[in-house]
């Protein structure tokens, strides 16, 4: 190993699957020309902090790295850093000053690292954690962070989390900045959603059927997409939404209303595959809607629809029939 760690001209080491590697000598930072680091299947247990020197470093795999639980303390040196592939491995702390994560396919996850921990995370993304069947106090930090849980994180998704059931959100100071929250494909998650998110911009719930209770309250919101979901209860969004986004929904015309009375800045409306939707609001119709689409809404009587005089374009599909019309006032 001490060999191969002197060539200091080395770009692409591979030392995956070598199984009797167990950790790395701290002369690895003369490395100064590595691009790709590839410790995949090893039975690495920590990494020296002086691979956080290799500025040349662009990726860096662990993937099932069963023993390691621990990265460098300053990896965010490794400001050219494209790639981190963490799958299968027991991360249980993470170091500070990362800006992105994402987690994907770990799955020896049964719960999910103190991430509340990384102060300067922006983005987060987490994916395919099978084993996870709740989000709670471990994700905060076990409830004692000093400063609000993700102080600076803009950008949030869940995606894929197949045995996911309940999120909870110890505290309602958590997430200040947080403009972006998709959660996606989550079949068995019940509840359930932070209570205020005052920064949110745009929010995407889609094949989460069983998640209920209410919509964070969202004073920022311009953008929401809802589908396939059953259980959540829906009330009047802020007056700022720009765009709303509905499909393959239990809604019906009353919900709707109610959800678009407040909504005065509305620039874009989609409907698709609404089949309890009967009719089109007729009061408080948004001065400012300028698109209009309509899919497969086979019970929806489309008489009013000359009650929206500010469209400028109105898409209208039903089951063998298409209507895409350009208005121009």
């Amino acid at each position: 190993m001490h060999d191969l760690m002197v060539k200091s001209s080395l770009r692409v080491p591979s030392l995956a699957e070598y199984t009797n590697i167990k950790n790395l000598p701290e002369d690895i930072g003369n490395l100064k020309h590595l691009r790709n680091l590839n410790l995949s299947r090893t039975r690495i247990k920590m990494l020296p902090n002086s691979l956080c020197t290799l500025y040349n470093l662009q990726a860096l795999k662990l993937r099932g790295c069963n023993d390691l639980d621990e990265l460098p303390r300053d990896l965010e040196r490794l400001i050219n850093m494209l790639y981190l592939d963490i799958k299968g491995t027991k991360l249980a702390r993470m170091p500070e000053g990362m800006v992105s994560l994402g987690l994907h396919d770990c799955k020896f996850f049964i719960s999910l690292p103190p991430l509340s921990q990384l102060s300067s995370l922006k983005s987060l993304s987490i994916s395919g954690l099978s084993g996870v069947l709740l989000v709670g106090d471990e994700f905060y930090g076990n409830g004692h962070a000093s400063t609000k849980p993700f102080q600076s994180i803009e950008m949030l998704s869940f995606k894929n989390m197949a045995e996911w059931e309940e999120w909870y959100c110890w505290s309602d100071e958590a997430f200040p900045l947080l403009q972006e929250l998709c959660i996606r494909d989550c079949p068995k998650l019940t509840k359930s959603l932070p209570k205020h998110l005052p920064r949110l911009k745009k929010l995407k719930i889609v094949d989460c059927e069983k998640l209920g209770g209410l919509l964070p309250t969202a004073p920022s919101i311009l953008e929401l997409e809802l589908q396939k979901y059953k259980a959540l209860q829906l009330e009047p969004l802020a007056c700022g939404l720009r765009e709303l986004d509905i499909r393959d929904s239990n809604m019906d015309d009353s919900v709707l209303e109610q959800m678009l009375q407040r909504c005065t800045l509305l620039e874009k409306l989609c409907l698709w595959k609404c089949s309890e939707i009967k009719s089109l609001p007729e009061v408080r119709v948004p001065i400012t809607l300028k698109g209009f689409s309509i899919n497969s809404c086979e019970n929806l009587d489309y008489s009013n629809i000359f009650l929206y005089t500010s469209l400028e374009s109105l898409d209208i599909k039903t089951v063998g029939n298409v209507m895409d019309w350009n208005l121009s006032h």
